[in-house]
């Protein structure tokens, strides 16, 4: 587990199954995300958690976030394509309903990952891409120190138009 002050990072478990449920099935949430674009049944989520869970793969690592203040399930992130010759990897979280937003979850998250990914799995650079037109990650992952590196032009489809995706990477300091 890593601890912060507002949350803390765990292993995802069995448990968390039906919130992320609700999540991949909330458009706005998959529309931020770039998400899978089809609704998920209960099924494939459950096969999902089941991969995760059961998984050797050394390539993807996932976190629950939880509210520190009372354990409560809020949101989840992952490092996947770890990629361990060239130490990078890339950056996803979701954070579910809107009442978890805006207070710092998704900042403190992005920090304590940050810090495992350098200090504990060695890696030298985090990327992540991002909607171009979602001002809010924006602005908290170049607060945070990731500097753009690219524009993926027209790379997702929604809501009937092409969106640019932004690459942005971050080295160790």
């Amino acid at each position: 587990m890593l601890k912060g002050t507002k949350i803390i990072l765990r292993p995802l478990e069995a448990g968390d199954l039906e919130k992320t449920l609700l999540w991949r099935n909330h458009l706005a949430i998959r529309e931020a995300a770039m998400a899978h674009p089809f609704p998920v049944t209960r099924d494939q989520e459950k096969n999902w958690f089941d991969h995760v869970l059961n998984s050797k793969d050394n390539n993807t690592i996932y976190f629950a976030i939880v509210r520190a203040v009372d354990g409560e399930f809020a949101g989840y992130l992952f490092l996947n394509r770890i990629n361990w010759i060239s130490r990078t990897c890339y950056f996803s979280i979701y954070i579910g309903e809107e009442i978890n937003q805006g207070k710092g979850y998704g900042s403190e998250s992005l920090q304590l990952i940050l810090e495992y990914a350098f200090q504990v799995l060695n890696l030298r650079k985090v990327l992540l891409e991002v909607n171009a037109s979602n001002k809010a990650a924006i602005t908290l992952y170049e607060r945070t120190g990731f500097v753009v590196e690219g524009t993926l032009r027209e790379q997702f489809f929604i809501r009937g138009q092409y969106i640019d995706s932004l690459v942005m990477g971050i080295f160790h300091p």
